[in-house]
């Protein structure tokens, strides 16, 4: 039992893709995250299992953040977080905090 940072870089493009992954079900409970839009395309975060669509959900201009701690009266997400960008080259830089409650690694193996 712990807590963890992942500090990841991805490249998004016009397809969506899951860069966080649902944490209960591996034994894990994210604390918070950070996304920073590190291109110069707009990239979506579509909260959820289905696909991310560009300009449906949380949009991020070149430079802008988005961020969830948790509080005492506020639990950020802990399911799956999706990304599509408007256009190829789409880049994401990713912080996030997680408390491990499971004998696995940060990874889940």
């Amino acid at each position: 039992m712990g807590q963890y940072v992942r500090n990841d870089s991805a490249i998004i493009g016009t397809t969506s893709v899951q860069v966080f992954p649902e944490r209960k079900q591996i034994g894990q409970r994210r604390v918070g995250f950070s996304i920073v839009n590190s291109g110069s395309t707009i990239v979506t975060i579509s909260k959820g299992i289905a696909p991310a669509i560009s300009l449906k959900g949380i949009p991020l201009s070149a430079g802008q953040v988005y961020s969830e701690s948790n509080s005492s009266d506020f639990q950020c997400w802990q399911g799956p977080i999706q990304f599509v960008s408007d256009s190829a080259g789409g880049l994401i830089a990713i912080t996030e905090i997680i408390e491990d409650n499971s004998n696995m690694d940060v990874y889940g193996y």
